[in-house]
């Protein structure tokens, strides 16, 4: 048998269903039904009160936590890890639907920026073919030459484009798409062969 409550606000006999869940409340649910709650919450919004307050608690938070971006950064990164583990099909959905968003909100900007990398790729010095691609991923054993990891493996160059880098073969290593994502354009990223193509280093020189 489904249970009832009255809604303090519109004061309608619902049931339970259509009430919020509160633990610190004696029968352990909202005063508010749902629609009561979101009317009040969409109100607060408009007005700017909310808003107001979350500004003054985070300056306060600030304040007396010299940590404070850290340890939310760490929090919201344990959130998401949690929630993609929970729902990963409902997570990739989110994740796909936000990035369409925020293509179709910057489209300019994202048109721009291919259109610079590919100014970058056409003034480079060098060039490829496949043979010589697969010789270099052999000689890494097709694994990513700063982590040794086999997933999801990409091309990368060790000295990035817009830091006069070229397309030689010699500048060329694979790398797995998690490594070339933290590389960016930074320097200083020493790839690592594999302690088995030793011999074959020295047969090629």
């Amino acid at each position: 048998m489904e249970q009832f409550k009255r809604c303090v606000q519109c004061k309608k006999i619902k049931g339970i269903s259509l009430f919020y869940k509160n633990k610190s409340k004696p029968d352990g649910l909202q005063n508010m039904c749902k629609d009561c709650t979101k009317e009040n919450d969409t109100k607060r919004n408009k007005s700017g009160k909310r808003a107001k307050y979350y500004i003054e608690y985070y300056r306060l938070r600030i304040k007396t936590d010299e940590k404070f971006h850290e340890k939310e950064k760490i929090r919201a990164k344990e959130y998401y890890k949690r929630k993609s583990l929970e729902n990963p099909e409902i997570y990739k959905e989110n994740r796909k639907e936000n990035r369409k968003r925020e293509y179709q909100k910057n489209r300019e900007k994202y048109i721009l920026k291919a259109y610079k990398r590919l100014k970058k790729y056409k003034n480079t010095k060098g060039s490829f073919n496949r043979k010589q691609l697969e010789a270099k991923f052999s000689l890494y054993g097709n694994r990513c030459a700063y982590c040794g990891s086999a997933e999801k493996i990409t091309i990368d160059h060790v000295i990035p484009l817009n830091r006069n880098g070229t397309h030689f073969p010699a500048n060329l290593v694979p790398c797995c798409q998690k490594c070339n994502s933290a590389k960016r354009d930074r320097k200083g990223w020493i790839p690592h062969l594999p302690h088995s193509n030793i011999s074959t280093i020295f047969h090629i020189i």
